[in-house]
């Protein structure tokens, strides 16, 4: 539930302050304890893909039309570009768009790059990603060139590990029905994957919806981000000012012990001083003490 929160959070009030935050919060200081693998989105069992599966035919628009994980894959006008530069290698230029709260609408866009499994043409990797180090794997499920493709996902990042979900892209806005008997079919290779969890989506991309209240959330999330700058760079130098204040106090530390050692020595020699002192007055006392004697017993030992 927490992390279904904070993705959909992720998603509404996305921007560039958000995503620095996150990358200094989540993967550069660990503030956020990644969320671990349970297993809700297991690996597909050997031999499940479509190794068939062409990059260079699934190039040009297409559409997800229906999605299963409803944190990821149900937005309405998802529409993607995809590009291929030769076997085995994919560019997606994905476009959807978010609604917001209160009933507007937020355009999002990012670009994925995958290169496919060398054994299996059906199965394609999304690595070495720099934001939150996030990495997607493409498992094709079932396939019909430049009608449908079934993709089941798994991934993982410095947030969560083991997130998952699954859609349909078809060239048409809407998912034609005629597709369904075999989508269903294919999503018995992967345990757990239903195909009556799946929920189709919105492609009529109309005018782009605002909202009053949005604007004025706006208005107030700029001040927000600025906040967040200001935030972001006090606990940046807070945590990389910390060494330098320790220093500083081991320096004092190192000062003060210095000069208790001193005083310490200083002391041990006036008390050195001191007893030795002492030592040569009983010494010349005793000295006394002996003539003394020594006269007392001569003259004693002469009037006999």
């Amino acid at each position: 539930k927490e992390s279904a929160c904070e993705v959909k959070c992720g998603d509404q009030f996305d921007n560039a302050v958000v995503q620095r935050f996150n990358t200094c919060a989540v993967s550069n200081k660990k503030c956020v304890p990644q969320e671990k693998d349970k297993g809700q989105y297991p690996m597909p069992k050997e031999g499940s893909t479509i190794d068939t599966f062409d990059t260079r035919d699934f190039t040009g628009t297409w559409y997800i039309t229906a999605g299963q994980n409803q944190l990821f894959d149900t937005f309405p006008c998802q529409k993607h570009e995809f590009s291929s530069s030769g076997p085995g290698r994919l560019k997606g230029d994905l476009y959807w768009r978010v609604t917001t709260p209160y009933g507007g609408e937020r355009e999002r866009t990012a670009v994925q790059e995958f290169v496919a499994d060398e054994k299996h043409a059906g199965i394609l990797y999304n690595h070495d990603n720099e934001f939150l180090h996030y990495q997607d794997d493409w498992y094709i499920l079932a396939y019909q060139p430049n009608e449908y493709a079934l993709v089941y996902y798994r991934g993982t990042n410095d947030a969560w590990d083991g997130y998952g979900g699954a859609v349909v892209y078809t060239r048409a806005k809407v998912l034609p029905e005629e597709y369904v008997p075999e989508l269903k079919e294919a999503c018995k290779k992967v345990k757990g994957l239903k195909w009556d969890d799946f929920v189709l989506t919105d492609n009529t991309c109309g005018k782009l919806a605002k909202n009053v209240v949005s604007e004025e959330i706006e208005r107030d999330a700029t001040i927000l981000r600025l906040d967040l700058e200001e935030l972001e760079n006090d606990v940046e130098l807070g945590l990389y000012g910390l060494p330098t204040e320790i220093k500083a106090i081991e320096t004092d530390l190192e000062k003060e012990i210095r000069v208790i050692e001193k005083t310490i020595a200083k002391d041990e020699k006036l008390i050195e001083k001191a007893i030795a002192k002492d030592e040569e007055l009983i010494n010349n006392e005793l000295k006394d003490v002996g003539t003394q004697l020594g006269k007392f017993l001569r003259f004693g030992s002469s009037s006999k």
